[in-house]
């Protein structure tokens, strides 16, 4: 049987879709039994990850191409739409709704022409909706779930909100029309804890644990370049460094972390440097914040607003003493958790969900109620008080990093995305 023609799908620039699509054609281009892969991507994909679209485009062109959108076709897409009875706006979740709509009907078109034998979506989140309420494919479609949360009410029932019960049976519901609907061949979920679950429910479907990928990073970095990092940021070399690494907004719960700071004692405030990298959203309520904060107790806030490039982060990881992974009403696990268990660094993690179980079943770190700055507190305290060893499982954090690397994520992804469907 001949290999398939896939048309890997991630229209966002955004998020880890560019790192996943190389990735992918990397091990692609790896495997001279594969087909033709064909990533479809955004009109403006190359303007904003150049080095990335050249490395792509370098691999194996005979085989693997970047197939973008037609400015004309990407305008369409995120036109407004119009309004309803008569009113000029409508809601940006329903704006938001309304565009992948749009994608998910373009893709549809450019797979029937393209010949497409498997169409692979980077993020089918996005298109669950769509896909449930549109007519079905020309082929048979996979895709990643990165934010499932339908079967937290059974998995993680003391952690839930009332709000958040509801939007999972909703969840639930939209999956079974999706499964009942759509040709779907393959469901790589970021989950574990659902795939029994999914797998358990009726359709042709299989679904399978895909491991959050994380590049290895360099964290043995020698004390010239750490000290060389500390000077850079001015960083008091007595304080323990207590980072936050990625988008820095609300979201990422930097607000209840600034709040916590603030409430710390004199005595421990001075042992804290807050190291926050990533470009920041929010600017101006995020300096007045962290400028109250400041005001109110005499921690150290080091901030560096700007993309982070992939060869820097190890060094960041190798200089922290405790990693931050606060984030607010987050469904998922993230990408801090894996590089901060392969640096050997304790987190202080959101309690919620996929978060709170990965950390505490690994032993990563401390899980707290990312809302409660009285709880974050507490968590600061305690790391300031013991060695960060005390509260890693070196043996579970390595273990848990190495399962989670890049070539296990696209082992998995080849696996099932060549196989006969």
């Amino acid at each position: 049987m001949a290999s398939p023609h896939v048309l890997a799908v991630g229209l966002q620039n955004g998020g880890h879709n560019p790192n996943f699509l190389q990735w992918l054609a990397e091990g692609w281009a790896g495997d001279p039994a594969a087909g033709r892969l064909t990533l479809l991507v955004s009109s403006t994909f190359a303007a904003h990850h150049a080095a990335t679209a050249q490395t792509i485009g370098a691999l194996d062109p005979a085989r693997i191409r970047l197939l973008p959108l037609t400015p004309q076709e990407q305008a369409r897409l995120q036109a407004a739409p119009p309004g309803v009875l008569g009113l000029p706006r409508i809601r940006p979740h329903t704006a938001r709704r309304v565009q992948r709509w749009r994608e998910w009907q373009s893709c549809r078109r450019i797979a029937s022409q393209a010949g497409a034998d498997h169409a692979l979506f980077i993020n089918l989140d996005f298109y669950q909706f769509a896909a449930t309420w549109n007519p079905a494919f020309p082929c048979p479609i996979s895709g990643v779930f990165h934010n499932l949360m339908l079967h937290y009410p059974q998995t993680f029932s003391a952690t839930l909100s009332r709000k958040q019960r509801a939007t999972a049976m909703l969840q639930a519901w939209s999956m079974r029309r999706f499964l009942a609907r759509a040709h779907a061949a393959t469901l790589f979920c970021l989950d574990p804890y659902v795939v029994d679950i999914l797998n358990g429910w009726p359709g042709r479907h299989r679904a399978v644990h895909l491991p959050t990928p994380a590049r290895a990073l360099q964290t043995n970095t020698n004390e010239g370049i750490l000290d060389d990092l500390r000077r850079r940021h001015a960083i008091d070399p007595a304080r323990h460094v207590f980072l936050m690494l990625g988008g820095i907004g609300p979201r990422r719960g930097i607000y209840p972390v600034l709040d916590a700071l603030a409430r710390l004692e004199p005595a421990a405030a001075r042992q804290v440097c807050l190291l926050l990298v990533g470009r920041q959203s929010d600017r101006a309520r995020l300096a007045q914040a962290i400028t109250a904060t400041a005001a109110a107790a005499p921690v150290q806030i080091v901030t560096r607003d700007e993309f982070i490039a992939e060869s820097e982060i190890g060094a960041y990881y190798a200089l922290a003493d405790v990693v931050l992974a606060t984030h607010v009403n987050h469904v998922g696990t993230s990408v801090s958790l894996v590089q901060a268990a392969a640096a050997g660094k304790p987190v202080i993690a959101a309690e919620l969900g996929l978060l709170g179980a990965l950390t505490q079943r690994n032993g990563l770190g401390l899980t707290v109620d990312s809302h409660d700055p009285g709880a974050i507190a507490a968590a600061l305290r305690a790391m300031l008080a013991a060695p960060p060893d005390h509260f890693v499982d070196q043996a579970k954090a390595q273990q848990f990093a190495q399962t989670h690397s890049v070539d296990a994520f696209v082992e998995v992804l080849m696996a099932h995305v060549q196989a006969p469907i």
